[in-house]
């Protein structure tokens, strides 16, 4: 707890002096700032460390974030004076008390006499006050304005005033005139910028899975170092990406158990392109398409654009291979959600993952005839003991190794099956690592579109065992598929519920890619659910029936779909059901969309 004390200890002497300057005995006419980088603890400071023993109500806290007339600044104050005034009351007389402030009109504005009295009161109330103004960098007002109505209760008002801001984050429009003003108001300036490397062992200390805390506290010279050429300092954001390490360092400890390597790896990716993506300077689709090898990035080099710039200024991360997929860390930082198939299916051919002698042996005998005979013993063996042990779960090497067996087979080698008949053999693995649920749900495989991710062709292809093997093969898959969509389509009801964009998936070809377009999964979703985002209070969804529509659309000749046309009937139904309970007019208008939706979508679906 060393480094914690530490931190307790700096703040503590800025508390000290803050209090000699809140002091009545303490006469000053300036105001203090408290400057700190975002996600530094200002607030949190400020208000358990200042305001905490705030049992005489003599100091105010006033939050500037996105605050964009002086009214709205006095409505706090008011608020936290006259706690019992009507809200209708303080609007009123918060506006007649900013116009006083910046000396536009004088009380005799309001014509009531209790709103004088208010009005009086609030400036007795806030003399010799002390005021704490947070967030300046976020107010709308122009910063000379905002401090020139700080400098009010400076002069005037005798009030003691803690400004707190990061410097740093002071739009740059508005710097110049910030330095100006701030010269004239501010007489102090306080840092809270604790030593990076005590805050990061202080948000290890948070962690509860070890091997995630042993890699961080290992690597904070490097961590320092990786911030440092960010160029930006923001702790909580710091912070989150520590907890987005660690979920997955959870999810996938049995992969990284014994790769100190690649956790480090994949840490240094995270913290870069986390900092990045917080900071605005790195989208969604931007991660995604970070460049995965040394050609990519040389031919995106010659296109000069902010990703190259960003690669460039860290020297430590190894951008080319971040351990899991830059997909995969683009979804987790934007929506949370950890591509559990996609990032395992991953790990499993990361070289610093597998024992690399191993997770080739296929690929060696993918070419037998050219081993030597003691390098196609070792392969046959070790890829035997592969089998023997259900390690290969992947669809495409499986169908890869049924090539393999046929082909040897032909050649009198039937020892990789231990002489049992392929097809059998075969179907029977299949089935077993299915029931464990080991086989990876890899539809997309067996897609029009797919793409192989190892650029061989398959052997023995043309022979009826390869092409009844990888039939029963492409129905476990499909199952293993809907069995895992049936517990993950709530993740894509939450983007979908949340994002119009998200409808594209539904109609949109490839399968590797997020979409569903000429896949039938619909009708493992409660209908209801659809139903209820299409109509919600009274209104019709079109954007969605729209995206619907086309999925069938597309789909008219091919016939793919047609698991989800009874889907499709429960949908209308329930949807007419929600409508008919609808009031005028908009029932009406509710019936006659559905109906021209529904018509088109029946039209698609009907038997040719």
């Amino acid at each position: 707890m060393r480094n914690y004390e530490v931190v307790k200890k700096t703040n503590q002497n800025i508390v000290d002096y803050l209090n000699y300057y809140f002091s009545d005995s303490t006469e000053v006419d300036y105001a203090i700032l408290l400057n700190g980088p975002w996600g530094s603890g200002k607030t949190y400071f400020v208000k358990n460390e200042i305001l905490y023993e705030n049992s005489a109500g003599d100091r105010l806290y006033i939050t500037l974030n996105g605050v964009s007339s002086i009214s709205e600044i006095t409505d706090q104050f008011f608020t936290q004076l006259h706690p019992k005034l009507s809200s209708k009351s303080f609007k009123i007389i918060g506006i007649l008390a900013s116009r006083t402030i910046n000396g536009i009109a004088g009380t005799d504005v309001a014509k009531d006499e209790n709103d004088k009295t208010l009005l009086q009161d609030l400036f007795l109330k806030l003399r010799n006050k002390t005021i704490i103004f947070d967030d300046l960098e976020r107010c709308l007002i122009p910063i000379q304005s905002i401090l020139g109505y700080i400098n009010f209760f400076v002069e005037h008002e005798k009030c003691k005033v803690l400004i707190v801001a990061s410097e740093a984050d002071i739009p740059k429009k508005q710097i110049k005139e910030y330095f100006l003003k701030k010269e004239k108001t501010i007489g102090k300036t306080i840092s809270l910028t604790p030593p990076l490397s005590e805050v990061i062992v202080f948000f290890n200390q948070s962690m509860s899975n070890s091997l995630a805390k042993e890699i961080v506290q290992k690597n904070i010279k490097n961590m320092i170092k990786i911030i440092a050429e960010s160029g930006s300092l923001n702790f909580r954001s710091i912070r989150s990406i520590f907890s987005d390490f660690e979920r997955i360092v959870i999810n996938f400890e049995l992969y990284f158990l014994h790769s100190e390597v690649a956790l480090t790896k994949l840490l240094y990716s995270l913290l870069a392109i986390g900092i990045e993506h917080k900071a605005g300077k790195l989208t969604y689709d931007e991660i995604s398409d970070l460049p995965t090898n040394s050609f990519n990035y040389t031919l995106a080099k010659n296109n000069s654009n902010k990703t190259n710039e960003i690669i460039e200024k860290y020297t430590t991360v190894e951008w080319f291979d971040p351990v899991i997929p830059y997909g995969s860390i683009a979804r987790i930082f934007e929506t949370g959600i950890i591509d559990r198939d996609d990032i395992i299916l991953h790990l499993q051919q990361h070289p610093l993952l597998t024992r690399i002698k191993e997770s080739q042996f296929w690929r060696e005998l993918w070419a037998w005839n050219e081993l030597t005979r003691s390098d196609y013993l070792r392969a046959l063996e070790g890829l035997k003991t592969q089998l023997e042990n259900f390690e290969l779960l992947e669809p495409e090497i499986i169908l890869h190794v049924v090539g393999i067996s046929l082909s040897l087979e032909s050649s009198n080698e039937r020892s990789l099956t231990s002489e049992e008949d392929i097809t059998t053999y075969f179907i029977r693995y299949i089935d077993e690592i299915k029931k464990r649920d080991l086989l990876l749900p890899d539809v997309a495989f067996f897609t029009d579109t797919h793409h192989s991710k190892y650029n061989l062709g398959f052997i023995c292809s043309n022979k009826q065992e390869f092409k009844i093997i990888k039939q029963h093969l492409k129905l476990a898959v499909t199952n293993r598929f809907y069995s895992s969509q049936k517990k993950g389509y709530p993740d894509l009801l939450y983007l979908m519920s949340h994002s119009s964009a998200e409808y594209t998936r539904l109609y949109e070809y490839g399968l590797d890619e997020g979409n569903y377009g000429g896949f039938p999964f619909l009708h493992l979703i409660p209908p209801g659910y659809f139903a209820h985002m299409i109509i919600n209070d009274w209104k019709c969804n079109g954007a969605l029936l729209s995206s619907i529509l086309e999925r069938y659309s597309r789909d008219r000749h091919s016939k793919n779909l047609f698991e989800e046309y009874a889907w499709v009937k429960k949908l209308k139904k329930i949807t007419y059901n929600i409508a008919g309970r609808a009031e005028e007019p908009h029932k009406t208008q509710l019936l006659n969309r559905l109906a021209y939706y529904f018509d088109l979508i029946e039209s698609n679906i009907e038997q040719e």
